[in-house]
């Protein structure tokens, strides 16, 4: 056997070695039996509902100008959400490099020479841009795996980032909402101290006048009075507290 028909039978062998193990890196294909998959399958045949609470923009649902203007500046100054821009954009980048791989890589190695006596002959210039074009055959699917790798990390940087925004506004909106309760809380109870105030006062000066009120229901009048005193202070506690919070997201 020469040496000839000997590389033609070696390189049919490989090629048959090569198309036979393509099965290894078949598309892989989510089954279908199981029960998550079945309803997943139909939820995404179902129309979408511009009205659903999930598909509204957040300037519809919080259409407090105060709120609004809270949650802008919280999406603006996290450095966790400017973090996860970051690494989408990063995710896309990869995206594309993937997609170029795809494309035939074309390198360039341009030189130049001078021959020759400039005194007697002259001189002579020459000069050369040699090209070489190569393709990468994605036999084993590499390539395809690739480019399937990085589109799934963009999709997962972009599902974390709409995550961290959502998790922002939600805490601004219960914070701020928190907030508005505590301070009403607050304003009545301090009226009520007031008005707890006067009738505690009211009582003692009838005790005093012998109008028939007891020593007894004027101490129950004050100890009225101080607990609402106290949660007064409870009171003030939390909204120092929340405004630490809502603080923080605001960063």
């Amino acid at each position: 056997m020469n040496f000839n028909k000997f590389s033609r039978i070696a390189l049919a062998v490989a090629f048959a070695t090569a198309m036979g193990s393509c099965g290894i890196y078949t598309s892989y294909k989510t089954p279908e039996s199981t029960p998550m998959t079945k309803a997943y399958a139909e939820a995404r045949e179902l129309p979408v509902d511009s009205a659903a609470f999930g598909n509204l923009l957040w300037e519809d649902v919080f259409t407090d100008p105060i709120l609004a203007g809270y949650i802008r500046e919280a999406l603006q100054n996290n450095v966790n959400l400017q973090n996860a821009k970051l690494n989408v954009d990063v995710a896309n980048a990869n995206l594309l490099g993937a997609n170029l791989s795809y494309l035939p890589s074309v390198a360039l190695a341009p030189t130049a020479a001078i021959a020759g006596n400039s005194y007697i002959d002259g001189t002579s210039k020459t000069y050369q841009i040699p090209a070489s074009v190569s393709w990468e055959i994605d036999i084993f699917g590499k390539l395809r795996n690739n480019r399937k790798g990085a589109k799934a990390a963009v999709l997962k940087s972009e599902a974390y980032a709409q995550a961290v925004r959502s998790q922002i506004i939600g805490a601004v909106a219960n914070t701020y909402y928190a907030l508005t309760a505590v301070k009403t809380q607050l304003e009545l109870q301090r009226n009520t101290a007031g008005l707890w105030k006067q009738t505690v006062k009211t009582m003692s000066d009838l005790k005093e006048g012998g109008r028939g009120v007891t020593e007894a229901a004027v101490v129950q009048s004050a100890a009225n009075y101080y607990s609402i005193l106290s949660s007064i202070t409870d009171l003030e506690a939390s909204v120092d507290q929340l405004n630490n919070t809502m603080s923080l997201l605001l960063n």
